[in-house]
């Protein structure tokens, strides 16, 4: 049995009457062959993703929670990622640090975090404690960017903005441990190559290394 279902602007979980069946037959092969060892499967969270399990009524919600991360849930997941600041699913676009010029971080602040995103993660560790989650930034704050906005720039070169930049990403790390989260992985930027009309940041192989080597590898 194959069910499509499908949620548009103008129509909410409707069924798709017309699947296209074929009587060819599977060309999937399964050996006993064994090769790399996959540690899981994952999706990402957002605001979006959490405004809408709000939509639901508790027991739906708890429903498609069970069903993404319980382990014996249909996807099982135990991999995750998330944005540090506003992704392309947020519901508006924002960072951790708004306050201009504020290279020592004073003002770093999670609390936008905890009406969503924060909930939506507690969530899937109630039923999955072992989810192992990365995080990046689609953009940084846009004070520390050569163009100050979210959809367009580079980060500054300059070592008082870099060392900035690392101390925001200690910060986020720290801050959601205090929540009771563990970020596994940090990864400096969501498509480092790609000038997006969402938030983004453009970086260069070497621009990484160096931000890597000299300001956020010591901070970490």
């Amino acid at each position: 049995m194959i069910k499509f279902i499908y949620t548009n602007d103008k129509e909410k979980w409707k069924e798709e009457s017309s699947i296209t069946r074929t009587n060819k037959k599977a060309n999937l092969i399964i050996t006993n062959k064994r090769g790399r060892k996959l540690d899981g499967f994952g999706g990402c969270f957002n605001e979006l993703g959490m405004k809408a399990l709000f939509d639901l009524d508790k027991e739906n919600r708890k429903t498609v929670l069970d069903k993404l991360f319980s382990p014996d849930g249909e996807c099982k997941f135990t991999l995750a990622r998330m944005p540090i600041g506003a992704s392309d699913y947020a519901v508006s676009w924002y960072s951790l640090n708004d306050i201009e010029d504020d290279y020592s971080m004073a003002y770093f602040s999670i609390q936008r975090d905890k009406s969503l995103l924060i909930p939506y993660i507690k969530e899937a560790l109630n039923r999955q404690p072992n989810l192992k989650i990365s995080a990046s930034p689609w953009s940084p704050p846009v004070w520390l960017k050569t163009h100050q906005v979210y959809n367009f720039g580079k980060l500054k070169s300059d070592a008082q903005s870099q060392d900035a930049y690392a101390l925001y990403f200690t910060k986020f790390v720290e801050s959601y441990h205090k929540e009771g989260i563990s970020i596994a992985q940090v990864h400096i930027q969501n498509e480092v190559a790609a000038d997006q009309k969402f938030p983004s940041c453009v970086w260069s192989g070497e621009q990484l290394r160096d931000f890597i080597k000299e300001h956020l590898g010591p901070k970490i």
